[in-house]
């Protein structure tokens, strides 16, 4: 300030009295000119001066910026009040009303900015910053907007402001939305869901929401019947499921018993597992009870299954080797059929004792058959044998009695019948001994033809000798000559 402004009459609102300064606040034009005085004034020591000089301020960043700097509190709160005007008004434009909750800090004056601004983008700017239950609780009771208040509802987790906002709002969605959240949120039991249902249908402002409660409890009655005969349900397949592990239990060794007890296990896992209800411990232990006693049958069964197949499959073989030693005494060949009967014989009683079934038995009864047949065989050989030699021997007898002559009678009839005796009963005959024979008695034959004839013209010599003495006879006779020795000696004749 030079020396002569000194003595310049200086403007009233640059008085040195606090007061005077302040009264005329209302004194400086409202040009540019003056607004670095009006600005200065802003930032004047006493609040008196700063109270009159804000109240000419009238842009919401300069409020903004004015009351972030200011220390006296009423009048912040006061400057506070002016930005939430702003902000709410119906007047301001958009980006006026965006500075101005820019400015807002208390949670009460950003939900009133909430509640009542005519601003989409700004109401929905104030609910983000609104993180306190009852300050949502009350932008969703009394939002001017309903889908402000509905967004207010979708941020609020807190269950009695949801029941107050479905009690007090007059907006539908919100409220519906309010009674959705309690109900589903899981801070309340059962109890206090029907508590809350029941409070809502008679005492909610909004139709709707009494509506929508009186549907929720009827559905969650429904529900209840649905779960219980469900819960019913679940309690029968439980028993069921036990009585047919018992009946398992209790016939392990039935043909289907081991695919039951899967079926039963898968069965209970299924149903365990369901979620319908919870098993009580005295059922799953005698559930687990009665499985371990499956198993320990089925096992006991499998094992007396697996020794008798075991035991069948010895049984089997046992037979296979008796019937194979049946086989081979019932093809041995007679001439060692002595030796490998008492092989087999051996091999038969060193063989486990055999099980008193009909199979075995037969075996039994086919083995004693074969030993008998295999001896007789073998008899029958030794027999063949004996004819065979007997027969070269009587062939040679036979030769022998053939080359005398005369055949003795006596003796070839003996041979020859002998001959036809042991010839029948022999299957196989050599050629060269029954040649030896048939030559033989070929000879005998042809004795004999020669004896006969021999016999026959003796025959026909004495029937001619008789013939002649009759004829001598008879002619002496007639002649009356005869004497009675020559009479006497032509019957001697006759005779002889």
């Amino acid at each position: 300030m030079s020396f002569l402004d000194r003595f310049k009459p200086q403007p009233r609102w640059k008085h040195a009295d606090a007061a005077t300064r302040a009264a005329a606040v209302v004194d400086i034009p409202e040009d540019d000119e003056f607004q670095e005085a009006l600005d200065e004034l802003t930032r004047d020591e006493d609040v008196r001066v700063r109270r009159a000089a804000v109240a000419r301020v009238t842009g919401p960043t300069a409020l903004v910026a004015l009351a972030r700097s200011e220390a006296d509190q009423e009048l912040r709160r006061e400057l506070s009040d002016r930005l939430v005007a702003i902000a709410t008004a119906p007047a301001s434009s958009e980006s006026d009303a965006a500075a101005a909750l820019a400015g807002l800090e208390e949670p009460r004056q950003v939900s009133t900015v909430a509640k009542t601004s005519p601003h989409d983008a700004v109401r929905t700017s104030a609910l983000d910053r609104i993180q306190e239950p009852k300050a949502l609780g009350s932008v969703a009771r009394h939002a001017a907007d309903p889908r402000t208040a509905s967004d207010a509802v979708a941020r609020l987790s807190d269950v009695q402001e949801l029941r107050q906002v479905a009690l007090r709002t007059e907006h539908r969605e919100a409220g519906v939305a309010a009674l959705e959240r309690c109900v589903s949120d899981g801070a309340l039991d059962e109890g206090g869901v029907r508590d809350l249902l029941d409070t809502v249908q008679t005492r909610a402002r909004s139709k709707a929401v009494s509506k929508r409660a009186r549907a929720i409890l009827q559905a969650m009655q429904e529900a209840e019947a649905a779960r219980r005969a469900a819960l019913e349900q679940w309690q029968q397949r439980v028993a069921s499921v036990v009585a047919r592990v018992e009946a398992i239990a209790a016939n392990p060794s039935a043909p289907t018993a081991e695919r039951e007890l899967a079926d039963v296990q898968a069965e209970w896992g299924e149903t365990a597992g369901s979620g319908t209800a919870e098993l009580d411990p005295e059922t799953a232990a005698r559930y687990g009870a009665l499985v371990e006693a499956a198993r320990t049958g089925l096992a006991a069964h499998q094992r007396a299954e697996a020794e008798k197949r075991a035991a069948a499959e010895h049984a089997a073989a046992l037979r296979a080797v008796r019937l194979s030693l049946c086989e081979r005494l019932e093809h041995v060949a007679a001439e060692q059929a002595l030796t490998d009967l008492d092989v087999a014989r051996g091999e038969w009683e060193g063989l486990p004792e055999s099980a008193d079934e009909p199979a075995d038995r037969d075996l039994q009864a086919r083995f004693l058959e074969a030993c008998h047949a295999a001896v007789e065989r073998h008899d029958n050989h030794q027999d063949r044998e004996r004819i065979g030699a007997r027969l070269e021997a009587l062939a040679v007898e036979a030769e022998r009695l053939t080359s005398e002559s005369p055949v003795a009678e006596e003796p070839w009839r003996a041979l020859q019948q002998e001959w036809e005796a042991l010839q029948a009963r022999s299957t196989v005959l050599d050629a060269a001994v029954a040649e030896r024979y048939r030559a033989a008695e070929a000879r005998v034959r042809l004795g004999i033809e020669e004896r006969k004839a021999a016999e026959e013209r003796a025959l026909r010599l004495q029937v001619q000798r008789v013939d002649q003495l009759v004829e001598r006879a008879t002619t002496r006779a007639a002649a009356e000559d005869l004497t009675l020795r020559e009479a006497d000696r032509l019957a001697r004749e006759l005779r002889a």
